[in-house]
Parts: structure tokens; C-alpha cells; sequence
């Protein structure tokens, strides 16, 4: 991941989480995650909306536990950082 995106990550994460006490490090995976699967060819020019049921499981299968509630918006704003289509959710 390039880091100019990581600057945008942590920007994101202090509007968004830092205040709860959390670190950005808890949520790195997350906007990781997302920013690779919106580069994925499966999934590459889809909308989140028609993939989601597939990210997330695919999410929760490479971080079993993993609370994905608390993590979806960092998820989220990975995938559209790295170009991939809202389809509606566009609101980060």
C-alpha cells in the first residue's frame, strides 16, 4: 500500500476512531484489507453493495474473530481509496 495512502488512512482514523481509545494499528488491517480487495481482479470495478457478502467473509476468514462491526468503516474506506465503487454507500 502506498503510503500516501496510509497518511489518508490515519487522517480517517482520527476523525473516525481515535477518540474511542483505540489505536491506529487495531484498524490498519482493516483499511488494508479493503484498499487490496477493491485491487482484487474478483472484485476489481464491482460496487461494494454487490461484493460486500463476499469481502466480509472473506474478511472474517483471514481474521477469524475479528469484530467487523467496528470495523467496517475503516474497511470501507480502504476499498474506496483505492478506487472501488461506492454503489450507494458513498458516504465517508
Amino acid at each position: 500500500m502506498p503510503s500516501d495512502y496510509e497518511n489518508d488512512f490515519r487522517k480517517h482514523f482520527e476523525v473516525h476512531y481515535a477518540a474511542s481509545g483505540a489505536t491506529f494499528e487495531e484498524f490498519r488491517p482493516s483499511y488494508e484489507f479493503g484498499f487490496e480487495m477493491a485491487n482484487d481482479p474478483k472484485f476489481k470495478g464491482k460496487k461494494f453493495h454487490d461484493v460486500e457478502s463476499e469481502i466480509e467473509n472473506a474478511y472474517l476468514h483471514r481474521y477469524p474473530g475479528a469484530d467487523l462491526d467496528r470495523n467496517w468503516d475503516a474497511l470501507f474506506y480502504g476499498w474506496e481509496k483505492a478506487g472501488g465503487a461506492a454503489g450507494g454507500f458513498g458516504f465517508i
